[in-house]
């Protein structure tokens, strides 16, 4: 079932590239015209590594370098899906995950690094 009028913007990956990409594509002209912007990571949260010295140091708390994806969906605007991808096929437009698949009009990957 299509979520609405505009396109279906699926991102893979959920680091900095993904998640900047669909808040910023969720409030940009595209999400105010109806397009559905979908986030996939196998991951529940979003680690900002750039301050895990100072968690390591005991400076910060875990929970001032992690955050939920889910409030980040809703506080940004885009739908957030935890699963593992599977397969892309670019011929049917359609991201295979474990519990499913995912049509797309736009397909991001931006899967980066492990550090």
């Amino acid at each position: 079932m299509r979520p609405g009028p505009g396109p279906r913007i699926v991102i893979v990956g959920g680091g900095f590239g993904g998640l900047y990409a669909a808040a910023y594509l969720a409030r940009s002209e595209l999400g105010e015209r109806g397009a559905h912007v979908t986030l996939v990571d196998r991951k529940n949260y979003f680690t900002f590594t750039p301050l895990l010295a100072e968690v390591v140091a005991g400076s910060l708390g875990r929970e001032h370098v992690t955050y939920p994806y889910r409030a980040l969906a809703r506080q940004h605007g885009f739908t957030f899906v935890q699963d593992d991808v599977r397969t892309v096929d670019p011929d049917r437009q359609c991201v295979h995950t474990d519990r499913g698949s995912l049509p797309f009009d736009y397909l991001l990957l931006g899967l980066g690094a492990e550090p």
